[in-house]
């Protein structure tokens, strides 16, 4: 569990396999947990050294938090059930497979 950029270097220089950047605590605080993100990655690559410390993004509250920690390179995200299924469903995907549906029925006299 990681609240800035130099916890995650000393985690790194300690042989750490994960750091943990906690997004939602950090914004329950009005601080952008997706930044932090971004920035432990930068200080991880911008050395030219290969780094084997993984983000794990951690006390992710929605599915957009889950696309802008992909975005900036977090390896794996613990996500709650209910923000798996929100990015599962989608109204659009949902509207466009009735619409297949329908299309097959009236293709096939159904």
């Amino acid at each position: 569990m990681i609240f800035s950029v130099a916890q995650a270097i000393l985690a790194e220089k300690a042989g750490a396999k994960y750091v943990s950047p906690f997004i939602g605590r950090w914004l329950d605080n009005s601080v952008d947990g997706i930044e932090l993100i971004k920035n432990i990655k930068q200080a991880y690559t911008g050395q030219g050294q290969l780094c084997l410390t993984n983000i794990l993004g951690a006390s992710i509250r929605d599915v957009r938090q889950v696309e802008l920690a992909a975005k900036y390179s977090a390896d794996v995200v613990t996500i709650p059930p209910t923000v798996f299924w929100a990015m599962y469903k989608n109204v659009m995907t949902e509207k466009g497979l009735e619409q297949f549906q329908k299309d097959w029925e009236k293709a096939n006299g159904l």
